[in-house]
């Protein structure tokens, strides 16, 4: 799969998961690792949760402002950029301050999403300060940038965050209504926008999440069917 990404994924932008493909390739990662889990024996849980860390460093080390500004390469102070070029569209001259904010903040919400669900998937059980605060730290950046790519003047953006929207709901606490009233707004904008159910089911998979602790959430007793958040 990773070796056909250049072809079949490119940059992202094309799709409806416009994450760069750096992240693409860690989401991979993690679903390869998963099924290395359910097969593996309990005496490869060291190698596991050591190559599960590898792909966390990765996702951690990624620059999501340099990814946002590598889609405006002729970008300078003085000038209007580009929009990025998407599959079949023509360039439209746009202010710095609109675009490149928005595709700043999706850069940030794919890198905190991926990280989320590196941790949730795979690292759950680990213990320590260290990893509570990244979870933590994660959580609330994929929270503010969300709020702040509603705040952006490119609404196309908004339609294409589910999937980070989903895993923001999944670590919000129970108490947080504030948040999960923006996340459930956010869900029924997308669907009314984009003529989808798919965020309507994630509404409602979202308010069963909510019944528990955020501390009981594991992730492999999460769903009770199979979902699709990413369209």
């Amino acid at each position: 799969m990773i070796n056909l990404l250049p072809i079949l994924y490119g940059n992202g932008l094309s799709s409806c998961f416009p994450c760069s493909p750096e992240l693409f390739v860690a989401v991979i990662r993690i679903n390869h690792l998963r099924a290395q889990f359910h097969s593996a024996s309990q005496s490869d849980a060291t190698d596991r949760h050591a190559a599960a860390m590898d792909i966390l460093g990765a996702i951690r080390a990624f620059v999501p402002d340099a990814w946002a500004l590598r889609l405006y390469p002729s970008v300078n102070i003085n000038s209007a950029p580009l929009q990025p070029q998407l599959s079949g569209s023509t360039p439209v001259r746009r202010p710095l301050m609109g675009w490149l904010q928005g595709w700043l903040a999706m850069g940030r919400i794919y890198q905190c999403a991926v990280a989320m669900y590196c941790i949730s998937a795979l690292l759950s059980d680990t213990k320590g300060d260290a990893m509570s605060g990244v979870r933590k730290s994660c959580q609330a950046m994929l929270v503010q940038q969300l709020r702040s790519l509603h705040d952006c003047e490119n609404t196309q953006l908004r339609k294409l965050v589910i999937w980070p929207l989903v895993i923001a709901g999944i670590g919000i606490r129970t108490e947080d209504e504030d948040t999960q009233e923006f996340i459930l707004k956010e869900l029924a904008w997308i669907s009314k926008e984009v003529g989808i159910a798919a965020p309507l089911l994630a509404r409602e998979f979202l308010r069963k999440v909510w019944l528990s602790p955020v501390e009981d959430r594991k992730w492999d007793g999460l769903f009770d069917r199979p979902y699709l958040f990413a369209v």
